[in-house]
């Protein structure tokens, strides 16, 4: 019996392997199975008139899968889709049945760094990538008549592998000529000594990478999303140049620290003048608050004696004789006066 259920296991082990060999096999020439790299999108073509049936892609651990109809990507918490290799001949051989289709094959020229392309020179695929790092090279962009070489590093998506697939072999340039229309227009508005500064070629950097991170453009003709935009490399296209703008930002850099101490020492000198004039004011003040408390005691007494102020200074008058020393000199006649000289006792 052991021996029996070891022989079947040989058998079908056999039998699988040589399954899975013979479909890998086929997959190479896409006769009824094809095999989808992790990664990578294929376009399935009727027999017909050459149209997309169905879009296959394989985006396993990537968080993505697509719909096999429309050729949308899908998050994966979206649901499950038909696209994410979830059948079971998939699992067990990894390949996907496509019958009496076709493989569309993307003829397109040779693309370098520059963005441009050789047409005398065609590659072949059979699958596009879903997410691509592209290296754009610019030279000789003119940052105010000086020349500069910059380099562009950008990550792409595709979203909706429909409409890549409808524009055809030159999808790539649905993104590139964008992201070197922003370069230009970044560069060409700024000072050749900004660039060669790190504050000012963060900034430059900053609006360059906004500029094309805006652009919808790519996603909504091509089925393009821009993931990333880093700008590598901003350098003038002449090493000379460069040294000469070196030394003139040294100089500039000199001239600003300077111009920032002159500055410094102007706002403390007008603190200071602004301290001396409150202070100046406060004095004044007090001296006006004490004026106009004099001026309401003696109306309030006013007020109080009916209103007129001689009765007030007879008030006065009498006050001053009451603190005095009254010293009696003679005494005249009745009804003649008394003459008395006073001396005003000092206040202690």
């Amino acid at each position: 019996m052991i021996a029996y259920i070891v022989s079947l296991a040989i058998f079908f082990g056999v039998m699988f392997l040589s399954l899975r060999l013979g479909f890998s096999a086929l997959a190479q020439k896409n006769i009824l199975v094809t095999a989808v790299k992790n990664g990578r999108i294929k376009f399935i073509t009727g027999v017909k008139d050459g149209s997309v049936v169905k879009f296959l892609a394989n985006l396993e651990n990537l968080g993505h899968h697509i719909d096999e109809k429309t050729g949308k990507i899908l998050d994966d918490e979206e649901g499950w889709g038909e696209g994410n290799n979830g059948s079971l001949f998939w699992r067990i051989f990894k390949v996907r049945w496509i019958g009496l289709c076709d493989v569309y094959t993307y003829d397109f020229p040779k693309m370098y760094v520059d963005g441009t392309t050789d047409e005398s020179i065609k590659l072949h695929a059979e699958s596009i990538f879903f997410r691509s790092a592209y290296i754009i090279l610019m030279k000789n962009v003119e940052a105010q008549g000086t020349p500069f070489n910059i380099e562009i590093r950008v990550i792409i998506e595709i979203v909706d592998a429909s409409k890549t697939k409808s524009i055809g072999e030159n999808w790539p340039s649905y993104f590139v000529n964008p992201a070197k229309a922003s370069v230009i227009n970044i560069v060409g508005k700024s000072e050749p000594l900004d660039l060669i500064n790190k504050t000012g070629m963060d900034s430059a950097k900053e609006l360059i990478v906004r500029e094309i991170m805006k652009n919808k453009s790519p996603k909504e003709k091509a089925g393009l999303k821009i993931v990333s935009v880093d700008i590598t490399n901003i350098d003038p296209s002449d090493p000379k140049t460069k040294q000469i703008l070196e030394s003139k930002g040294k100089e500039r850099i000199e001239g600003d620290a300077k111009k920032v101490k002159a500055e410094k020492e102007l706002a403390v000198a007008e603190v200071e003048k602004q301290k001396a004039i409150v202070e100046a004011k406060g004095k004044a003040e007090a001296k006006r608050e004490i004026g106009d408390a004099e001026a309401y005691v003696i109306k309030e007494k006013v007020a109080a004696l009916g209103g007129k102020a001689e009765n007030l200074v007879g008030i006065e008058t009498a006050e001053a004789i009451k603190v005095a020393k009254p010293n009696v000199l003679s005494f005249g006649n009745n009804g003649i006066g008394t003459i008395v000289q006073a001396e005003r006792k000092e206040e202690k």
